[in-house]
C-alpha cells in the first residue's frame, strides 16, 4: 500500500463554506474535492489522455501537411535518426 502524506491548506471561512456545499453537491469529501482539484490542475495526466493532450491540442503550433511529414520522418529515418 502506497504511504500518503499530509498537506494543510488555509481557507477564509467563505472559502470552506463553498468547498462544502460543492462537496455536499457532488457527493464526496472537502478532502477529495481539494485533491481532484490539485491534481487536475498542475499534475498531469498520461494514461488515457487528459490534460497534457488537451493543453497539446489547444497549441497553435504551424505544421505542414501530411505529406510535408511524411517526407520528413522518412528523411529522419532514411539518416539514421531515431
Amino acid at each position: 500500500m502506497a504511504r500518503t502524506r499530509r498537506a494543510q491548506v488555509l481557507l477564509e471561512p467563505r472559502e470552506y463554506a463553498a468547498l462544502e456545499r460543492l462537496s455536499r453537491h457532488r457527493g464526496i469529501s472537502v478532502s477529495n474535492l481539494i485533491r481532484e482539484a490539485v491534481v487536475d490542475a498542475y499534475l498531469p495526466v498520461t494514461a488515457g489522455g487528459g490534460r497534457i493532450a488537451d493543453e497539446i491540442a489547444a497549441m497553435n503550433v504551424p505544421v505542414g501537411d501530411w505529406e510535408e511529414l511524411e517526407r520528413e520522418i522518412e528523411e529522419g529515418h532514411d539518416a539514421g535518426l531515431p
